[in-house]
C-alpha cells in the first residue's frame, strides 16, 4: 500500500489528504501512518506554499482546497515525491 500511496502523491500532488484517502480507501489513521512512513524513509516531503490569500495568514482554512495538509502554525503544505520516492516508485513490484 506504501507504493500504491506514493504513485498517488505523484500523480495527483494538489490533491488533498482527505481526496488521496478516499481514492485508496483508507481509514484516516491508517492513511496517516503510511504517509508518516513515506515521509521517514524520505520518499515524499512537505513542502510549504506561498501564502498568496491573507485568509492563510489570518488561518481560515476552512476555505482551503488544501486545508487537510495544514496546520495554521505552519502555513499551507503540499506532499511532493522526493527523487528517492521517484527511484521507488520505477522499482518493478514483485
Amino acid at each position: 500500500m506504501l507504493k500504491e500511496l506514493l504513485g498517488a502523491i505523484r500523480n495527483a500532488p494538489t490533491s488533498s489528504n482527505l481526496e488521496l484517502r478516499i481514492m485508496l480507501g483508507l481509514s484516516r489513521e491508517t492513511y496517516e501512518q503510511l504517509l508518516a512512513h513515506l515521509i521517514r524513509m524520505g520518499y515524499v516531503e512537505a513542502q510549504a506554499l506561498e501564502v498568496a490569500d491573507a485568509s492563510c495568514a489570518s488561518g481560515s482554512c476552512a476555505s482551503c482546497p488544501i486545508a487537510c495538509q495544514s496546520s495554521p502554525a505552519m502555513g499551507p503544505r503540499n506532499l511532493v515525491v522526493t527523487a528517492k520516492g521517484d527511484r521507488y516508485l520505477a522499482k518493478p513490484s514483485p
